[in-house]
């Protein structure tokens, strides 16, 4: 018969080394130098990471890549320091692809860190009307990040365990990424995050190079391509917009909603196309205003900034 000294030693011998894991990863992220969990993506790592780190804002900018890129928190902090005569702090964290039901998973764990402000400037885009980001395979929701914020209730049974380990183990979240938390022990979490031409910067702007004509062209080609040539607004769109006001409202937040414009030439291209799409698209955005209760802010378009090189 074993003796139970002997099953306690086989026991400390096989749980201590996850333990001390577990309690390792745990304070790396507890002293800010690893997120708490892995979103699948880098920009969204950096920026979130920095989001917890400087702090809650004056100012939250939340959206999709069009949000991310297209509002730049220095300069709506130049802007309402001259109006107010006020110094405040914006900060993005806009994502790419970043779907409405992700935005109010964000919305939920920045309340419960006292990390939401009372204004939050959003924008919507013709992509958001379309449900480009409302799909069942939603990359935020479905990184180990968005499951712990949403929790296992909809996930697939074939993932359950993998869920609900993730929920009580950060070991568990972080596996399989021994090289991200040799990084995090050495040098923590990046401020900036730079890959080829797009540069984040540590308040969530992400910055790209100037286009040149060429390049503007085979830009417009791309996204001709990508973007749907009649807007029909799904449900679910509209369902999940009204859902997101709410959550922001039932933190004591009015949000402020605009619509992100696009360059004068692919708009153009697309009327072309469709002679309708710009009534399409003024018709999706009046459904969100009704299902949410709100005027979006109509964005006539872009300066002479946009003109290309």
């Amino acid at each position: 018969m074993i003796k139970s000294s002997a099953l306690i030693l086989a026991a400390v011998l096989l749980l201590g080394p996850l333990l001390a894991a577990e309690l390792g990863v745990r304070a790396l992220i507890d002293s800010g130098r690893l997120p708490m969990a892995p979103s699948s993506n880098d920009y969204t790592d950096v920026s979130l990471a920095n989001l917890m780190r400087l702090g809650k804002p004056d100012v939250l900018v939340i959206g999709a890549s069009t949000v991310r890129s297209g509002i730049k928190p220095e300069t709506l902090e130049r802007l309402i320091e001259g109006a107010t005569g006020e110094a405040v702090h914006v900060q993005s964290a806009a994502q790419g692809g970043f779907s409405l039901e992700a935005q109010r998973l964000l919305v939920q764990e920045l309340a419960r860190r006292d990390l939401l402000p009372e204004t939050v400037i959003t924008g919507v885009s013709p992509r958001t009307l379309s449900g480009t980001f409302a799909s069942e395979d939603d990359w935020f929701t479905d990184s180990e990040l968005g499951r712990l914020l949403g929790g296992c209730d909809d996930v697939l049974a074939d993932d359950a365990l993998d869920c609900l380990l993730g929920q009580v183990s950060a070991l568990w979240r972080w596996r399989g990424r021994p090289e991200r938390l040799a990084e995090a022990a050495r040098n923590g979490m990046p401020r900036t995050w730079d890959q080829g031409t797009n540069t984040l910067r540590e308040d969530g702007w992400l910055v790209g190079r100037a286009s040149k004509p060429e390049q503007l062209e085979g830009n417009i080609d791309r996204a001709l391509g990508r973007v749907v040539e009649s807007i029909e607004v799904p449900d679910k769109v509209v369902e999940d917009f009204a859902a997101f006001v709410e959550e922001l409202r039932a933190h004591g937040v009015e949000p402020i909603v605009m619509e992100m414009p696009w360059l004068d030439r692919l708009e153009e291209e697309l009327v072309a196309r469709n002679p309708d799409w710009a009534d399409e698209r003024a018709a999706g955005y009046e459904q969100l205003e009704a299902a949410a209760g709100l005027e979006i802010i109509d964005v006539d378009g872009f300066g002479d900034w946009a003109e290309p090189a």
